[in-house]
């Protein structure tokens, strides 16, 4: 290795290279970095407190760290590489790092964290000494082997092991930040045009105001956060903001821009940033240029239930800077007016539906509406005849947006006007995927006079002669040739990961059918190389790509787009399940029980060290016989209402346009960029009404358009591909979780909204889950779900004497047990797989079930209804064990009636009994004993439960059971709460199912013994 000079010794002895990497690592990634772009910039904070940890003062930190480098490195008579002893602990690490995922463990951070900041250092310099002709490599190489006082005769051999080592060093910090989950930061590093020095270069060349200048262009230019954007697509984004006259772009990135050199490599940071960005409503207002939709209300649309139906439900997402709970006010006709507090819309942004607020959503949509907010700030959306919106991630709903996007599901609603529905359906059959649909004005939520088209994607720009009318502009997307990942069962967390159990697909958008290779590049887990293959070659597109066929065990790879030896985009794809469980598991753990102690234990858990008296986890239980009272019960379900209730009062109608507005006249105003000099290489620019805000794309140059009245020969060349409608399935789903092993809410909700996207079915979700005994639920004091965990494993015995498999049963685990089991002469069935996808077990005694529980170290819980039923504590104890709160006040309440099991309209909320007040996005459900009614309290609860509640202090049960057929009957929306649920699903051991005609829920198979502690526990 090299000899340090005597004047570095003293360095050296201060600061080694181990502490300088032990502090990088601590001070750079540390967890308050989690789901950011970590760079490893000398401007950063962090490197002020790593020279306060290693004992350096900070003009004396490069030298330094130069010189615990250097000892680090070959010279040439050693006959070895210069960087041979970072290679030596490369494979030592990777090493360490297979043992550590093998046991679920965390990976130990890389070696080479310091050494990738010095090389981050050497760009810093170069970047800043010499922004115009860019960071070339050859200066690249004389400032890091200045930095590292490389002789002259050794420069060669050292930018030869360089360039073949440098990248693997990049691709162990990446690989261990995303091990991680990004919970500690996310790999900045990217060189999708240039290797080898662009990876350094990526680090230092835009600085942090950059990056935040970046995001505001994001929002300028019309971007929807999560959307995938190619490589030449946010190449014109920046060229045309940068070149305007009115950018808001600062001067080092004009100046930077000018440089053909660093043009791609600011497009890969801006991709970079764009995959992290969660939208507008974060960044806060700022200078409004053309495109920019800060301090504008916007139109949401959700999916909802109502009973046993479908709905579409409008709202509005509110603008600038308003914040939860703040007053907003909206006039109407004749001085009608509507207050009320704004709710969460997703993250950083508020909103309300207008159903719940009492406005009628058809003026809402076609109206001027304007909007009073807080102190007297006001807002407003002005109407379209088209309105597109799209899916978006952080709200779960669709959001409306200036224009279509490529290959980003969307709903178009449309007016019911003479050949604009006709015209929306031409582009759409020219140039969307085929399979979407429509939905009529008057049906399904939809106000009379508009239509909704749902599941449009759109793979290609619609034919010119199709977009005529400026109603129409929204359908000329920004799109050049893209990838985007669609199906499977995408995981939540920091990086994009997906189910290895549920098929994905490559879709590739294209404004033109030039045909693309798309290559596979895989990581070589030895060596961190990466290796290439083509798997399609002149595919023409717009096209789909199954994934279902790659060559090996392919699980974490990268889709390279390509056209020629251009790269137009990389698309990075990591499959999961649970025979590699995530490496933080272990820490996401906390043992969730039941605590006995807790009078409301059937509702809730805590973590086992904070139990008084563990008693329950999954099937595992551990509690004494709770006695009861039989009480006989109705052998048919005899609830006589329909569950509905009108909505009272007369809803908000909003005032129409102006006659003489540009929506009414047509006349629109379109600001579009202007430049001075120079114009963009960009094809296309996008303008919005400075009167509406409506968007239009032109041209950037002064080219020709086609004809209006022709159609390109490419739209008869082949047809648009389709593809599948199946979502993913349950046993994926529940693969997903055992990965995960526990989470979050918000976790659980990014798994469920992709089986179905809407509230009510994440909220079945999770009742079905905890019956099913595969997750338990933390709850709080409200009763509302803040995290789940994987139940504890076990054999749990049902009423016919087969066992089904409950809890944390990854892949692996079930393996062995298949195996013993069928080694056993037992026979396996997997229960209702479409919905559940739980094994059952068959035709073995339960002496070698017992002695397999055993050997794999699992719980056996025999007649597991009866057991859990036994130990169910009275109904009453729940109710009294509540939290109380205060009685919120509102205009008017809903009032459940348990005869009729169904809800009625209140004044006042003065008698005993279950109350629903109604929120935008949800409703929260208030329950009331006689003595709350006289303290002036009430008890938040789930809806279930505050049911059950009501009917025991009406005296009402809401419950049936056949004994002939062993059928236990509840009302549709009062499924048993808790426990009181999971002990009767364990009788069949499968989900209980509607019935229409009754308005009923049914659990079959129920033990007699079961149902009676059931029922005498729920009305005592």
């Amino acid at each position: 290795m090299v000899e340090l000079a005597a004047n570095d010794v003293e360095l050296e002895a201060r600061a080694g290279y181990e502490e300088w990497n032990a502090a990088l690592a601590h001070r750079f990634f540390a967890a308050d970095r989690a789901g950011e772009l970590v760079y490893l910039d000398k401007d950063d904070e962090a490197f002020a407190r790593v020279c306060s940890d290693v004992g350096v003062d900070a003009d004396e930190a490069d030298d330094s760290l130069a010189n615990a480098i250097r000892a680090k490195l070959f010279w040439k008579d050693s006959g070895r590489a210069a960087f041979a002893e970072f290679d030596r602990v490369t494979s030592l690490w990777l090493a360490r790092r297979r043992d550590a995922l093998a046991s679920a463990e965390q990976v130990p951070p890389p070696p080479h964290i310091a050494l990738l900041t010095l090389f981050s250092l050497a760009a810093e310099r170069i970047g800043g000494a010499n922004t115009n002709t860019g960071a070339v490599e050859s200066s690249y190489y004389s400032t890091l082997e200045g930095l590292l006082c490389i002789p002259a005769n050794e420069s060669g051999r050292f930018r030869t092991s360089f360039t073949k080592s440098s990248e693997a060093y990049w691709e162990s910090l990446s690989l261990w930040l995303e091990d991680l989950d990004g919970h500690r930061g996310l790999p900045s590093a990217y060189a999708l045009m240039h290797r080898y020095v662009g990876l350094p270069i990526s680090q230092a060349l835009v600085r942090a105001r950059e990056r935040r200048n970046l995001k505001k262009m994001f929002e300028e230019q019309g971007f929807v956060a999560g959307m995938t954007v190619s490589h030449t697509d946010m190449y014109g984004a920046i060229d045309v903001w940068i070149n305007s006259a009115r950018t808001s772009a600062n001067a080092a990135l004009i100046k930077m821009w000018v440089s053909p050199e660093l043009k791609s490599r600011i497009v890969e940071i801006a991709l970079a940033e764009f995959a992290t960005w969660e939208g507008a409503a974060l960044t806060g207002a700022g200078k409004k240029t053309p495109g920019q939709t800060s301090g504008r209300c916007l139109l949401t649309l959700r999916d909802g239930r109502v009973m046993l139906r479908s709905e579409l439900r409008f709202g509005l997402m509110v603008g600038g800077s308003s914040v939860v709970g703040e007053t907003c006010h909206v006039e109407g006709l004749n001085g009608a007016a509507r207050e009320f507090t704004l709710e969460a819309l997703g993250i950083g942004s508020t909103g309300f539906d207008f159903r719940a607020v009492g406005i009628d959503a058809g003026s809402a949509i076609n109206g001027d509406l304007r909007i009073v907010v807080g102190d007297g700030k006001g807002l407003r959306r002005f109407p379209k005849k088209v309105v597109i919106l799209t899916r978006d991630a952080f709200s779960a709903g669709y959001i409306e947006s200036d224009r279509i996007n490529a290959a980003a599901l969307s709903r178009i609603l449309v007016k019911d006007e003479a050949q604009l529905v006709s015209s929306v359906e031409k582009i759409l059959n020219d140039a969307a995927q085929p399979g979407y649909s429509r939905t009529h004005g008057g049906t399904a939520g939809v106000p009379q006079g508009w239509t909704v088209f749902t599941d449009v994607i759109l793979l290609r720009a619609p034919a010119p002669a199709l977009v005529t009318a400026n109603d129409l502009s929204a359908f000329q997307p920004r799109l050049s040739t893209q990838m985007t990942v669609t199906g499977g069962l995408k995981l939540p967390g920091h990086v994009p990961r997906w189910s290895a159990l549920s098929p994905i697909r490559v879709m590739i958008a294209s404004e033109s059918e030039e045909p693309v290779d798309v290559v596979l590049l895989t990581r070589n887990l030895e060596t961190l190389q990466t290796e290439e293959l083509v798997i399609h070659r002149g595919l023409a597109v717009p096209a789909v790509v199954d994934l279902e066929e790659l060559p090996g065990d392919c699980k974490d790879f990268t889709l390279s787009l390509r056209r020629g030896k251009t790269i137009l985009q990389n698309l990075a794809v990591k499959l999961r399940s649970s025979l590699e469980p995530s490496p933080d598991v272990t820490e996401r753990f906390r043992s969730l029980c039941h605590d006995l102690e807790d009078p409301v234990w059937p509702m809730k858990c805590v973590a086992s060290e904070d139990a008084v008296v563990p008693g329950l986890d999954g099937l595992a239980l551990s509690a004494p016989s709770v006695p009861y009272r039989s009480r006989a019960v109705a052998s048919r379900p005899n609830w006589a209402g329909n569950g509905r209730m009108g909505l009272g009062g007369q809803l908000l109608v909003v005032a129409g346009p102006p006659e003489n507005s540009c929506i009414v006249t047509g006349h629109h105003r379109f600001d579009f960029p202007a430049f001075d000099g120079k114009r963009p290489k960009s094809s296309w620019m996008y303008g919005v009404c400075t009167l509406c805000g409506m968007s239009k794309r032109q041209p950037t140059s002064g080219r020709k358009s086609a004809p209006v009245n022709e159609i390109p020969t490419r739209r008869t060349r082949h047809a648009l591909p389709e593809l599948s409608a199946a979502g993913p399935s349950w046993s994926a789903l529940i693969d997903s979780l055992f990965f995960l092993g526990a989470g979050s809410r918000r976790e659980f909700s990014t798994l469920a909204r992709q089986i179905e996207d809407t509230a009510i079915f994440e909220n079945q979700l999770l009742r079905d889950l905890e019956a099913l005994s595969i997750i338990e639920l933390q709850r709080n004091d409200e009763l509302d779900v803040t995290r789940w965990e994987s139940a504890a494993t076990c054999f749990g015995e049902l009423a016919d004497g087969s066992w089904i498999l409950t809890g944390f049963w990854n892949r692996q685990l079930k393996g062995e047990a298949i195996e013993a089991l069928e080694a056993a002469g037992a026979t396996i069935s997997v229960n209702a797989p479409t919905r559940q996808s739980l094994l059952v077990v068959n035709n073995i005694l339960h002496g070698k079930i017992a002695s397999i529980a055993e050997e794999l170290g699992v719980d056996l819980v025999p007649n597991a209804s009866t057991a859990l039923s036994s130990a169910l504590p009275a109904l009453s104890s729940v109710g009294e064990g509540l939290v109380r709160c205060g009685m919120p006040f509102s205009e008017s309440y809903e009032y459940f009636n348990p005869p009729s099991a169904s809800w009625m309209t209140a004044e006042t909320a003065g008698l005993p009994g279950l109350y629903r007040v109604s929120r935008s996005f949800s409703s929260r459900y208030f329950f009331r004993s006689a003595q709350d009614v006289a303290d002036g309290v009430a008890a938040m609860v789930t809806v279930e439960l505050g049911k059950h509640l009501a009917g025991l202090a009406a005296n009402r049960p809401l419950i049936a059971y056949d004994p002939a057929e062993a059928t236990l009957s509840v009302p549709v929306g009062a499924e048993l709460p808790g426990i009181y649920g999971r002990a009767a699903v364990m009788g069949d051991g499968g989900l209980p199912q509607i019935q229409r005609a009754d308005r009923s829920t049914t659990y079959f198979n129920v033990p007699l013994a079961a149902a009676e502690a059931i029922i005498g526990k729920l009305t005592s």
